[in-house]
């Protein structure tokens, strides 16, 4: 029962200097001067400044940011082709799948076989819980350019969702030789290798994610910390899992959380489905802790 409340969750796991005045007064004004009102910002330097802004919000992983700004710069630019992918990428991010999907599709409806469109596309399938759809597209990306890592860790992932635990890691071992020691990579092989319940590999395999994450307070070090607190549960280090947990998480917040490791930790099975959520990251996989332990402990009762 529990296997399966698990996988319907687990249907349901981005990068200007303004010109400045010479200072030197023009002759004249010709009659487009003379039109523009005063104030008026020049529409070159808000498109560098958007553009600039929306870069550095991806940079910081700052999605929801980098989307707004890139619908700023499509109002300007509708047609402009790299704009909308890297909108489609924000929504995606964000969870905003159904808009992501229509964007990428927008692109490839104007270059058909469009390779960054096809890869995006792809990985918001996967998070939509479209294996069969997902996996088409990306096998085609991967065909067609063998070191696109997103896409040959995306298949990776796919395969774990299927519980092919073995095949699923010689796709994050292909993803690693196109992108070496990517943290992202290498936190996806820490879960696999839970699942497989070889936890001092998975332990090590997390360990090199946050050697190898540049920025020890983004998101997606938050995420290896935490899927590492999980698998140090898992494995009956609960000591480990609550310092790691409580850099973090908080209060009751934290509490909640490792009350649901020391559940997993007696339940192996439930303990997988987890593994299989985290690699998907479902929505809300981190924060609805609480509410998993209650329907546990209704179902014990």
């Amino acid at each position: 029962m529990h296997t399966m409340f698990y996988r319907t969750l687990l249907m349901a796991a981005l990068l200007a200097v303004l010109a400045g005045c010479t200072g030197v007064p023009a002759p004249k004004l010709d009659a487009a001067g003379l039109a523009k009102k005063e104030g008026e910002p020049d529409v070159p330097a808000m498109e560098t400044l958007w553009l600039d802004s929306a870069r550095k919000a991806e940079a910081a992983g700052d999605y929801e940011k980098a989307a707004g700004q890139y619908e700023q710069l499509l109002n300007r630019r509708p047609d402009n082709k790299e704009y909308l992918l890297h909108y489609a990428d924000a929504q995606r991010r964000i969870g905003k799948l159904e808009k992501a999907l229509e964007n990428y599709q927008k692109i490839l409806d104007k270059t058909p076989g469009d390779i960054d469109a096809m890869e995006g596309k792809g990985l918001a399938l996967l998070t939509k819980g479209d294996l069969k759809e997902s996996a088409n597209l990306l096998t085609t990306v991967m065909d067609r350019d063998a070191t696109r890592w997103r896409a040959i860790n995306a298949v990776g992932i796919i395969f774990s969702a299927k519980q092919r635990t073995d095949e699923a890691l010689e796709y994050y071992k292909a993803a690693l030789k196109a992108n070496d020691n990517n943290p992202i990579i290498l936190n996806n092989i820490g879960l696999s290798l839970a699942f497989q319940g070889d936890y001092d590999k998975a332990i090590h395999a997390f360990q090199l994610a946050q050697r190898h994450q540049p920025d020890n307070k983004s998101a997606q070090q938050k995420r290896i910390d935490l899927n590492l607190a999980l698998v140090y549960a898992i494995a009956g280090k609960m000591e480990d899992a609550k310092l790691l947990a409580q850099k973090h998480l908080e209060g009751a917040h934290l509490y909640n959380n490792l009350g649901y490791y020391a559940k997993l930790a007696n339940d192996k099975e439930l303990a997988k489905s987890y593994l299989n959520m985290a690699l998907t990251e479902s929505a809300g996989y981190y924060d609805k802790a609480w509410h998993n332990l209650e329907v546990l402990e209704k179902k014990g009762n």
